[in-house]
């Protein structure tokens, strides 16, 4: 989810807050597991991360000028958006070294057990203070389907 809703979408921080409590009380459940995965701004700061030159400027500025397109919605419709992260200087292992290493607004502690092909999640944690950085948990969705 493109978390920067929740501080600039009315009612929307009401709306993530029941969500989160929603899959909380799942997972303790031990339903099947869902996680929450919150990049802070938005997508576009995610893709940014995937280049090694980007070092935190204005990502529109940066996917305009520097990649080439024409426009932010260029960007977002380009069906082959995700073939062009991971080409040349770009991919998807520099964008999750760099979150590894950040500070989460949401963090999903969960188990892995490979043998038995389950995942749980033991905890879902939210922290408001990160509401105005950039960050993202995306890393964990990449653990989980890279087992």
């Amino acid at each position: 989810m493109d978390a920067d809703r929740i501080t600039t979408v009315s009612g929307e921080k009401e709306n993530f807050l029941k969500l989160l409590e929603y899959c909380r009380i799942q997972n303790d459940k031990g339903n099947a597991p869902i996680f929450v995965v919150a990049d802070n701004p938005d997508f576009e700061y995610i893709a940014c991360l995937h280049d090694e030159e980007y070092k935190g400027q204005d990502t529109k500025n940066y996917i305009v000028k520097t990649w080439g397109y024409k426009n932010l919605d260029a960007f977002k419709n380009d069906k082959d958006v995700y073939e062009f992260l991971n080409t040349g200087k770009r991919s998807f292992e520099k964008m999750l070294n760099a979150i590894r290493v950040q500070e989460k607004l949401v963090g999903n502690k969960y188990e892995i057990k490979k043998k038995t092909f389950e995942i749980s999640i033991k905890s879902t944690e939210f922290n408001e203070d990160m509401l105005g950085r950039k960050v993202s948990n995306i890393e964990e969705f990449f653990d989980v389907i890279d087992w």
